[in-house]
């Protein structure tokens, strides 16, 4: 932001609160970063703000996550990088709350590799 401020752009920037993902992403920016502006025009940027609730387990799964997922301390995506202790194979839909932080892309889908 400052970087564009500092070359003549009026920047205005929004927060989009979301539940998975990484906090700070940028979005959306219009103009698309590709695009040409000249100084003094308006630059918009939305960047995600992530807040993640507590999953209250109901009927033995954890909330937020299609199959069920039985509560555990941790999980990570089979076949991936993660220690565990408990293993998710997928695809898996995440809806709302990702207390594992499965879906890293924020794109409603984990473990889909």
């Amino acid at each position: 932001m400052r970087r564009l401020e500092r070359a003549g752009f009026v920047v205005r920037v929004k927060t989009k609160t979301r539940t998975s993902g990484e906090d700070g992403v940028v979005l959306r920016q219009v103009p698309a970063g590709k695009d040409r502006a000249s100084a003094g025009s308006k630059v918009k940027i939305v960047v995600a703000s992530v807040i993640r609730p507590i999953a209250q387990p109901t009927e033995n799964c954890t909330a937020g996550y299609k199959p069920c997922l039985p509560p555990a301390s941790d999980y990570d995506c089979a076949g991936g990088s993660g220690d565990g202790p408990e293993y998710a194979s997928g695809p898996i839909y995440v809806s709302g709350s990702d207390p594992y932080d499965l879906d890293s892309e924020g794109d409603g889908f984990a473990c889909e590799s």
